[in-house]
């Protein structure tokens, strides 16, 4: 209810709220039982999990689970790059610099997280029976073997951290489908009708997050994984949408043709190894898309510039569009002779503008 009435000002100043109340109480819960308060030394406590769980073999032994790590890594720390919900964080910055910073403290703050959570599971091992499910050990930690008032700031948190992704994910996802799809596509281009005003953008934006938000529960509810379907949507993202982001920022080569290519090809590849590779081998499935998508980036874009040269739209990266112009969908509307749809071939000696008549860097 607070992302559709505030929106991304409501969603990040809950989140400070949410994330730092986790943060904290994941710290408590690990320095109750190092501090020996659980009646048990730590000594005890650490020297009782498995030794593969202590070292580095399960980034280095395949038969340990590497291949699956290191997947989940990647996953989680390129495809999170592409995520909706980090992007509207990074387009909605008062400038670069402050992006840059709060990308930076965002990696920080997750590194000083990992500390308290990976060593909660260790301490899961010494205080809970072997058989217990290992999506109920931290539930079961918090409310039987800690303080109530540690207990409970640690399942508050996990449910502040939750909301604050399902918010985020919520607004990202109903943003693109009410400005991108149906203001833009359909709109302006299917039905040729002037865009939104900027009200009704927003009234339509708060609309679309409410079956959104149902479909979200109902999977949530019939299917309750939230570790993996987070893990999946980072991996589908990173294996097509990685290699265009990557190349439409940095490579003067790029082009839709490719973009559109790497895209497709690179999702479907994931779809496709998820049910071809074997169990034993799981890892490949998230390494092996990527590769593909890359390599059909750059053969795509090299064999299509004749037509659709890269360097035509480069100067993107650096154009700021009039806000009009961005609750409109017309995002390119002064950008290079005011032309949207820059057909193939167009010559690169078009200088674009900005707005207010400025040349920008090509």
């Amino acid at each position: 209810m607070y992302t559709i009435a505030g929106g991304l000002f409501a969603s990040a100043w809950t989140n400070l709220f949410q994330v730092y109340l986790a943060i904290g109480a994941f710290w408590a819960g690990f320095l109750f039982f190092v501090g020996g308060f659980s009646g048990t030394e730590w000594d005890t406590i650490y020297n009782f999990a498995p030794p593969e769980f202590l070292d580095i073999t399960g980034l280095t032994d395949i038969a340990n689970g590497a291949l699956i790590n290191w997947a989940g890594i990647l996953a989680l720390g390129l495809g999170d790059i592409v995520a909706l919900d980090f992007m509207e964080r990074v387009f909605a910055a008062k400038n670069p610099k402050t992006a840059q910073r709060g990308a930076f403290m965002g990696g920080a703050l997750t590194l000083f997280t990992v500390v308290p959570t990976s060593m909660l599971g260790i301490v899961a091992f010494y205080f809970l029976p072997a058989d217990t499910l290992p999506d109920l050990a931290f539930p079961l930690l918090a409310t039987e073997h800690l303080p109530f008032a540690i207990g409970a700031g640690m399942l508050m948190g996990v449910i502040g951290a939750s909301m604050s992704t399902a918010s985020g994910g919520l607004l990202a996802i109903s943003s693109v489908v009410s400005r991108n799809f149906i203001q833009r596509i359909i709109r302006r281009r299917w039905l040729n009708k002037p865009g939104w005003s900027d009200s009704k953008l927003l009234a339509a934006t708060r609309v679309i997050i409410i079956p959104m938000m149902v479909a979200g529960t109902a999977l949530g509810y019939f299917l309750p994984a939230p570790g993996i379907y987070l893990i999946l949507a980072f991996d589908v993202v990173f294996a097509g949408a990685f290699a265009p982001l990557t190349f439409g920022l940095f490579w003067r080569k790029a082009n839709m043709p490719a973009a559109i290519t790497s895209l497709i090809v690179g999702t479907g590849a994931r779809l496709y190894f998820f049910f071809a590779i074997p169990e034993e081998l799981a890892g490949l499935d998230t390494m092996i898309p990527p590769i593909i998508s890359f390599s059909l980036f750059i053969i795509v874009a090299y064999a299509t510039q004749s037509k659709y040269p890269g360097k035509a739209r480069h100067g993107v990266v650096d154009y700021v569009p009039p806000e009009e112009d961005l609750i409109s969908g017309n995002d390119l509307k002064n950008f290079a002779g005011g032309s949207e749809a820059m057909p193939g071939g167009s010559d690169d000696s078009t200088t674009p503008h900005d707005s207010a008549g400025g040349t920008l860097p090509k």
